[in-house]
């Protein structure tokens, strides 16, 4: 449970500071690439919350589902680097040989 704890409080702050980018549907045209910048928010929401869940599955020692939470916490690792990958590629906005990789649309 004392490993969840920090976990919690990283979602918690998370959901604080992002609040106006997770429930605001209003066009924000201050923040270039806000589609990319939300992705990467709620793929950052998925890491925290396997990883809370991972210490949960071990405090219990459920073998099997903790073995699957880590595939997912791994998996949503690898995804958050590519989301950020994305944000940055389209918040600066140049052509060059990342764009056409990372940048899924157009």
């Amino acid at each position: 449970m004392s490993y969840s704890i920090i976990g919690i409080i990283a979602i918690i702050i998370h959901l604080i500071i992002n609040r106006d980018m997770l429930w605001s549907n209003a066009d924000n045209s201050f923040v270039p690439a806000q589609k990319e910048h939300r992705q990467y928010i709620f793929g950052m929401l998925i890491f925290c919350i396997t990883d809370v869940l991972w210490g949960f599955l071990n405090e219990f020692k459920l073998i099997t589902p903790l073995y699957i939470d880590t595939v997912i916490f791994f998996i949503a690792m690898m995804a958050g680097f590519l989301l950020w990958t994305r944000y940055i590629v389209a918040y600066l906005n140049r052509r060059g040989f990342l764009k056409k990789p990372f940048r899924f649309r157009e």
